[in-house]
């Protein structure tokens, strides 16, 4: 990529002191636009990007020193280099200077190797200022992200990808003219065995598109990355196609064309890269890039951990439920199908999704309390006596014992303890109506009596799909529509086709389990 050439611009109202000053910097390549007036100067600046200014100071209107304390005083220019070219020589007038701002002082007749070293010099320094201000942007960028992420960040659906790709994308930056061009960013995992499947994503165009790759790097990159310090992280950066083709594959370098430049760096597992970046690419791309990394390897780690208690998790309570399951007379079938109606019906009804899954993985645990009830008592064929039904109806408070009173399981508690609660206030164990009960429970509560109409019971056939809706939408004495919570059973209308689907889909299928 050729670098851009600085721009100066060089102001005086003598037509003959502009050709001079242009004459002798035209060979540095440097792009010169000239400005007759400190007015002119300072239009011209608003407008166009500047990297060193040449100010005269007598000048009519605006003079040199009152365009230089503008220049200063302004946020955005406060940092261009100004250097005053007059034939003012005496103390006071370099005094002047320095006060308002100026970055150096030429006295004319101009001296041209005086001219060209001084701009030189602060041009160089300018563009350390540039490279610093552009990482400490990324790095304030980075920084708010993360703040960003991590007020919403979730551990369970956090991705690698997405976190590093969403935020290198946005540092490369197209340079001018070049908007139209594809910029690239690789993230490869790495393990013992090896590298494995990539992702290689691009930006054109403000458009980011990814895909899946086999990353098969060279055998240069390979020996860098298996000889490297594991204590360490290790990066490095370079700037051409002959570098690129040391260590990228053939597969990646016809992907994405010529690569003009490039940063990569290797964490313990990734190797994450950016190419085509729209500039010259220095050591503070480097340093951005590593903590970019860092920070998403910390994410990473820190979900990985989450989502193995996670599963822990998962898999206790479906271990709790289904021995609950044991004494009566359902299968573990009838949890995953009450799981899949409440969840349904918590996204027909508006949920988020993370709720309508807390929803949906709470409801197996609707009758854990069971696991209190005398098993001849579950299984008994035939009707209960009063005995035997006022102990069973004690199992909701049975289960709101045994799940506690930790936060994680209390809609798995409201949904045990109230899902025998009925709207008009005709249920148990407390006789709660209407919005007294927490709305999950009365999802539960309707997807709990349409799989047990669905099903065979000591005192009924098992019914089907126009049956059990009709039972629940008309009633049939023993169930009755003010049992439910308008609401609820209205949505349930809209999708009972859904509930079809769920009951044959699980049906006889073997037992699996939901996990969010």
């Amino acid at each position: 990529m050729n670098e851009k050439k600085p721009t100066v611009l060089i102001v005086d109202d003598q037509n003959w002191n502009l050709e001079v000053l242009e004459s002798y910097l035209h060979e540095t390549g440097y792009k010169i636009i000239r400005a007759e007036s400190g007015q002119e100067a300072l239009s011209i600046i608003d407008k166009t990007e500047i990297d060193l200014a040449l100010l005269d100071i007598m000048m009519p209107g605006i003079d040199g020193l009152r365009v230089c304390r503008i220049l200063k005083g302004d946020e955005k220019t406060r940092f261009m280099p100004v250097v005053i070219v007059t034939s003012l020589d005496q103390k006071s007038d370099k005094l002047a200077a320095i006060e308002a701002g100026a970055d150096d002082f030429i006295t004319k007749p101009v001296d041209k190797a005086e001219l060209l070293v001084r701009c030189a010099s602060l041009l160089k320094m300018k563009k350390f200022h540039d490279e610093r201000d552009h990482a400490y942007s990324n790095i304030r960028s980075i920084t708010l992200f993360f703040s960003d992420a991590i007020s919403r960040f979730d551990p369970v659906r956090f991705s690698l990808e997405s976190a590093y790709i969403e935020m290198v994308l946005s540092m490369l930056r197209p340079a001018d003219g070049e908007e139209g061009k594809p910029r690239y960013a690789l993230i490869a995992p790495y393990d013992k065995t090896g590298f494995g499947k990539g992702a290689l994503y691009s930006i054109k165009d403000s458009k980011i598109t990814g895909k899946e790759i086999s990353f098969q790097p060279s055998r240069l990159l390979l020996e860098k990355f298996n000889l490297m310090d594991r204590r360490d992280d290790f990066a490095n950066l370079s700037g051409g196609m002959d570098d690129a083709r040391e260590w990228l594959p053939d597969d990646i370098l016809s992907e994405t064309g010529r690569i003009e430049n490039f940063v990569y760096c290797y964490t313990d597992t990734n190797l994450f890269a950016c190419f085509n970046y729209g500039r010259k690419v220095n050591s503070y791309d480097v340093q951005v890039l590593k903590d970019l990394a860092l920070h998403s390897m910390f994410f990473e780690t820190i979900s990985k951990q989450v989502k193995e208690n996670e599963e822990a998790f998962f898999y206790t309570i479906m271990a709790l439920a289904r021995a609950a399951e044991m004494n009566d007379e359902d299968t573990g079938n009838h949890l995953i199908r009450v799981n899949e109606y409440a969840y349904e019906m918590a996204m027909e009804m508006g949920f988020s999704e993370k709720m309508a899954t807390e929803i949906r993985y709470s409801a197996q645990m609707h009758d854990v309390g069971k696991l209190h009830i005398p098993p001849e008592i579950l299984r008994k064929p035939g009707q209960l006596t009063t005995e035997e039904w006022d102990i069973t109806k004690k199992h909701p408070l049975y289960a709101a014992k045994i799940l506690g009173g930790s936060p994680r399981l209390e809609t798995a508690r409201q949904i045990a303890l109230c899902h025998h609660e009925r709207w008009d206030g005709s249920g148990y164990p407390n006789g709660l109506s209407g919005e007294q009960i927490p709305l999950p429970a009365r999802i539960v509560s309707l997807c709990d009596i349409y799989d047990a109409l669905r099903s065979v019971r000591p005192y009924k056939p098992a019914f089907d799909h126009e049956t059990a809706y009709t039972i629940i939408t008309e009633g049939d004495g023993r169930t009755m529509p003010e049992h439910f919570d308008p609401q609820v059973l209205t949505a349930f209308k809209r999708i009972s086709e859904r509930f079809q689907e769920i009951y044959l889909e699980f049906k006889d299928s073997m037992e699996k389990q939901i996990w969010p």
